[in-house]
Order: C-alpha cells, then structure tokens, then sequence
C-alpha cells in the first residue's frame, strides 16, 4: 500500500477523495475566448443578450463553441455560478485546468 499523501487542487488540506470530487465538481470554466476577436471573455462580463449560444465564445484549451450559462443573470437568480459549457459528447477532461492557465 502506498502511504504517500497525495495534493488535489481545489481540496482542503487532508481532504478525502469524496471530499477533493465534490471540490472539483464545483469548479466552472469562467474564461472563453471570442470567437470573432479571439479577445479572452470572462462569464461573469457578459450580458443577458450574449447568453446561451450567443455568446461567440470558444474554448480556449479544444476550439470547440461554448454556450454561456447564467450569463447576466442577478447572483439571486441562479442554482449554479454562471459558466461556459461545451457540447455535450466533446471531450473537455483538461479544458477547465488549461483555460484557467491561458487567463492567468
């Protein structure tokens, strides 16, 4: 049995690895990059009008379009902080991590 500790982002030191998968299942993508300007977005600079597919965002990691989620809506209005999402059946595993660095 290895005894190593093992460090997982987004967890609390000594977390479980219950405790380090529900801390990465809150983490959102809140960076995308225009589609026309190839200028960084943030979700939370968009307005209602620029919502959902209109938005004309990319992911910065895959290329694939995103659809902004929540965007412009009060904080009061929503269940889950506003996001870009891609398509369903796109492989995204690192998208998160490697736009979360390209903002930085």
């Amino acid at each position: 049995m290895n005894s190593r500790a093992h460090t997982v982002v987004g967890a609390e030191p000594g977390a479980t690895s219950a405790d380090a998968r529900a801390a990465l299942g809150e983490l959102v993508m809140a960076w995308a990059r225009d589609i026309d300007t190839g200028q960084a977005r943030y979700i939370l600079e968009l307005d209602a009008a620029h919502s959902g597919k209109k938005c004309g965002c990319e992911c910065v990691s895959c290329g694939e379009p995103l659809t902004a989620v929540n965007a412009g809506k009060e904080e009061h209005r929503y269940k889950r902080r506003p996001h870009f999402r891609h398509p369903s059946g796109v492989s995204k595993d690192s998208c998160a991590v490697l736009t979360a660095r390209a903002a930085a």
